[in-house]
């Protein structure tokens, strides 16, 4: 392995720690105990990635290269959506949305 390898290697590594930690972190801070489950859509994009949106959570939109990155980046957008409405003191919504699928 060379060395510029290496280096990518440690710091993708070290750059998933740090982002580990801030998630943990950020719950700390904000005193987010519960853990909140949301529904998610994801709809891959003719030019490759997937968008990915949160029903239950109006406005909250990310995007992915990889099905694996769409859902990483849709848990940070959330997580600060969520972090967000604690600092203006909003309640968090639940979601209590059903999916279900249609066929005509």
């Amino acid at each position: 392995m060379q060395l510029a390898e290496l280096l990518f290697i440690c710091t993708k590594s070290l750059c998933f720690s740090l982002e580990r930690f801030v998630r943990k972190r950020r719950r700390e801070v904000y005193n987010i105990e519960k853990v909140n489950h949301y529904k998610v859509i994801l709809e891959p994009q003719e030019e490759g990635g997937y968008t990915v949106a949160v029903p239950a959570l109006p406005g909250c939109i990310s995007e992915g290269d990889t099905y694996e990155e769409a859902l990483e980046n849709i848990k940070e957008a959330i997580e600060l959506y969520l972090e967000s409405l604690t600092e203006d003191g909003l309640p968090i919504p639940e979601d209590k949305s059903i999916v279900e699928e249609v066929i005509v």
